[in-house]
């Protein structure tokens, strides 16, 4: 019964510590490479994302949260890769310079792709 209860206790604190290292809410800012750009494919009602100079659509500018001190992945390039994405019907909401104009993006699923320069971040955009 001992054995039992000293791998209950085990269990419980790596369930603790494992539920304290989740949830940690990461924030990536990006900005465009030179030469990169999104184009809007007019009547098709699509869009998609142009590489730019390097090879990549945008690089990241800025970082807050996360498990680290911030700022690692800073000047990280990337790509949302497949397209182009269709997009629904357009609506427009305010009027004047608060103006905001939206559309649900329909598919396809889209491939983030995030370069350190040694190996890729690969994830499903959807």
């Amino acid at each position: 019964m001992k054995g039992l209860a000293k791998t209950v206790l085990a269990l419980g604190g790596l369930l603790a510590a494992t539920l304290h290292s989740h949830g940690q809410i990461l924030t990536l800012n990006f900005g465009p490479n030179d030469g990169g750009n999104l184009q809007f494919n007019g009547s098709q009602n699509s869009f998609n994302f142009n590489a730019g100079n390097n090879g990549y659509q945008w690089n990241i500018t800025s970082e807050t949260g996360g498990a680290g001190a911030g700022s690692d992945a800073v000047g990280l390039n990337g790509s949302v890769l497949n397209g182009p994405f269709l997009y629904g019907p357009i609506t427009t909401t305010g009027s004047g310079f608060s103006q905001v104009q939206s559309a649900t993006v329909l598919g396809p699923l889209g491939n983030l792709v995030i370069n350190d320069g040694s190996g890729n971040l690969t994830g499903t955009v959807n």
